[in-house]
């Protein structure tokens, strides 16, 4: 779960250390505090996109660091995956924003990128925003909904089957392009093989004439080391060479070793080192003898190393030179048969069609199946949460394959007991659809281990009775992992184990939000205020008093 929230220099939020709970955390406040702004910095550190703007006027970085503990299993094994070991199922990331542009990513201390912040992100914390209500007003969206449902392996083998077919359909259009494109094809691969082969480009080539450039350059300095090495070795005129006098010396200590046994290692050591020498002299000697110098091979290796850099210019490097080669090959050899590969391009084009309906018809009875059980699911919920008239359904139309299978979903609803069934866009009011929204996330969540939910104002349209049953449901579903709700309703904010108040205050004449966790008169008058909105009387703090009291069961809190 998040356990604590570090902010430095975010928009009107100078520095904040946020503790959250277990169970249910509400964020409250006046608007424009900056509850918004917590859930930006949530966003921030999970990797996801965000403006320079949200760094504070006048500062150059922010930085926002979110600590985790108890962090789940799967979690831990994506964490493995990275080579991260964990302390006490404990994790730190760390996101620092810079006006350059420039910001970095941190995971546990150690530098990490932005892809690995999101996909961690996606495993903590899911966030449902007002924009959430907004989706189940877009059609296109209700298919995922009923997609998450499905627990058989039908979803995978579709997209394995769908893939399949648009590799061998795509394959198949290539073939099919006119005739005329056929040849300009042909003629390009054939001046491209001609090219390549011409070139006789062999992998490791240039850097092995680079070395025996660079050998014949230096030609003169090389000779003149071996032949002083060499006489150093074999003696000359004035001296009898190293290795006359190592085995000089080898033969004398060898004549001793009966009278002084300690010198025995030694000597054996001298002749092992004698028996080195005499194979290395030996190979200098040939090497030194058999050294010629040819004044046109510079001229020759100069000549294909330009060839061998044109190839390495035009394809990237003689390794790319050659992969090109081999597949360019193979691509006229399917162009010069064409009759033969269209017509089985063309069947393989068919097979996976065939494959990949099989594969959306039976996706589709288990979409149909799923979506029963998941409207039924969301109707008990919709009962709790003061909607039990409320009936949804899914209405599927059989369309053209494609990614998503052979089905259109829409979600319709019937209000009151007797009317039809009408599309959930045209029919459902703010406050219905934050409501079914809210029935909706508490079914799906069910289907992931995901630790913690933060709600950003789910509450929007509703008031009342509708939301204390709201309360009760988000406290219901905070009993098994880690609610975040930012709400401006006091018969939400009620049910929280942990009221955190958000407050902007004016300080040397710059704007800064401070984070509160409130005790219970806290509690009592924040509830109070956004009741009223007004001067707080004795009467509305009892209210409020009373409110906390029935939310929270009589908990001293």
């Amino acid at each position: 779960m998040l356990s604590k929230l570090y902010i430095e220099n975010i928009s009107v939020i100078e520095k904040a250390e946020i503790e959250f709970s277990k169970g249910l955390n509400v964020l409250t406040g006046e608007t424009g505090a900056g509850k918004s702004i917590l859930i930006d910095s949530i966003c921030a550190v999970m990797g996801e996109r965000t403006s320079r703007d949200l760094i504070r006027t006048g500062e150059k970085t922010a930085c926002v660091t979110a600590e985790f503990t108890n962090v789940g299993r799967n979690v831990i094994e994506s964490l493995s995956d990275l080579d991260i070991e964990i302390e006490n199922d404990t994790l730190m990331l760390s996101r620092e924003l810079s006006l350059t542009g420039r910001g970095c990513y941190r995971l546990n201390g150690r530098p990490t990128s932005g892809s690995v912040l999101r996909e961690l992100g996606n495993k903590l914390i899911n966030i449902h925003g007002q924009h959430d209500n907004q989706a189940l007003l877009d059609q296109s969206s209700h298919l995922r909904y009923i997609d998450l449902m499905i627990e058989g392996a039908e979803k995978q083998e579709f997209e394995k089957a769908f893939k399949r077919y648009t590799e061998a359909h795509e394959r198949f259009s290539r073939f099919c392009t006119d005739v005329s494109a056929k040849q300009r094809r042909v003629d390009l691969l054939n001046y491209r093989i001609a090219e390549i082969e011409n070139a006789d480009v062999r992998e490791g080539e240039m850097a092995a004439l680079i070395d025996k450039r660079r050998m014949y350059q230096n030609f003169e300095k090389i000779a003149n080391i071996l032949g002083e090495a060499n006489n150093c070795l074999y003696g000359d005129s004035d001296s009898a060479g190293g290795l006359q006098e190592v085995s000089m010396a080898s033969e004398l200590l060898c004549d001793i070793e009966d009278v002084y046994p300690d010198i025995l290692p030694i000597s054996k050591r001298f002749i092992n080192i004698l028996y080195e020498l005499k194979d290395a002299s030996s190979e200098l000697h040939e090497l030194f003898y058999s050294m010629e110098y040819d004044p046109s091979a510079l001229e020759e290796i100069e000549n294909r190393l330009d060839i061998i850099r044109r190839i390495v210019k035009k394809y990237g490097s003689e390794e790319a030179a050659i992969r090109f080669y081999n597949k360019a090959k193979a691509e006229l050899e399917e162009l010069e048969n064409f009759e033969e590969n269209n017509e089985k391009l063309e069947k393989e084009r068919n097979e996976a069609l065939l494959a990949a309906n099989n594969a959306a018809a039976e996706l589709s009875k288990m979409r149909t199946l799923a979506a029963e059980n998941f409207c039924s699911a969301v109707g008990r919920e919709l009962t709790y949460l003061d909607m039990p008239f409320v009936a949804l359904s899914a209405n599927f139309k059989e369309k053209e394959l494609s990614s998503d299978g052979i089905d259109e979903a829409e979600f319709l609803i019937s209000v009151n007991p007797g009317e039809a069934p009408r599309p959930l866009i045209k029919v459902a009011s703010g406050g219905e659809l934050s409501r079914i929204m809210l029935a909706i996330k508490n079914v799906l969540s069910e289907k992931d281990d995901i630790d913690t939910l933060i709600f950003d104002e789910i509450d929007t349209g509703i008031s009342g009775r509708a939301a204390q049953k709201v309360g009760k449901k988000l406290l219901e579903t905070s009993s098994s992992r880690q609610l975040i709700c930012v709400t401006h309703l006091a018969q939400i904010a009620a049910h929280a184990d942990n009221h955190l108040y958000i407050e902007k205050n004016i300080i040397d004449g710059r704007t800064c939000t401070q984070v509160t966790s409130l005790d219970r008169d806290g509690r009592i008058g924040e509830l109070a205020r956004i009741s009223s909105g007004g001067n707080l009387t004795d009467t509305m703090l009892r209210s409020a008093g009373e409110l906390l009291d029935i939310c929270r069961g009589g908990d001293n809190i």
